[in-house]
């Protein structure tokens, strides 16, 4: 089993419905005891960009310039290109979370509208399960369990991952 700690975890909520970057953001930079409130990271987002550009690629750019970012936290993001697989993703998973930091990860998201990109925290495995903080208000929050063939299933297509570490 590989876990972070959960006592750090405090799981909120995104503020709207396409604030699951920002949320999933404030979460794992409280969890290494920053302060980054997804209104804030939004504003300032998106003085500088659109709502649509609102994915990893455009969000580690951004982080990487915010001068009250970069001071204390730096920020990793991987594409699919780099994890090649899912036993790839998974090495990685565990790689992370050993060191005690939590994995923003793109999924999937079935929806009445049809498929719908989503992001969650995980920070928890075991055997099979992987368990991760899904900040939808509408979702379990921490009590997300799959086991991992489910998982893959959720995966995007244009699968990525971003960690945030205490510099």
């Amino acid at each position: 089993m590989v876990t972070c700690d959960m006592n750090r975890f405090q799981g909120f909520f995104q503020i709207c419905a396409n604030c699951c970057i920002p949320a999933s953001i404030e979460n794992v930079i409280r969890y290494h005891g920053g302060d980054f409130p997804q209104r804030e990271f939004l504003d300032k987002f998106l003085k500088k960009y659109r709502m649509t550009d609102l994915h990893f690629t455009k969000v580690k750019e951004f982080l990487d310039c915010d001068v009250n970012f970069n001071k204390y936290f730096t920020c990793d993001h991987k594409t699919k290109e780099h994890h090649k697989n899912f036993d790839g993703l998974l090495a990685y998973f565990h790689e992370c979370i050993s060191k005690d930091l939590p994995v923003i990860v793109a999924l999937n998201q079935k929806t009445q509208d049809g498929v719908n990109k989503h992001v969650v925290t995980v920070h928890y495995i075991e055997g099979d399960k992987i368990s991760y903080f899904d900040s939808d208000p509408k979702s379990d929050g921490f009590n997300n369990f799959k086991q991992k063939h489910d998982f893959v299933k959720l995966l995007s297509e244009n699968l990525g991952t971003l960690v945030i570490k205490r510099k």
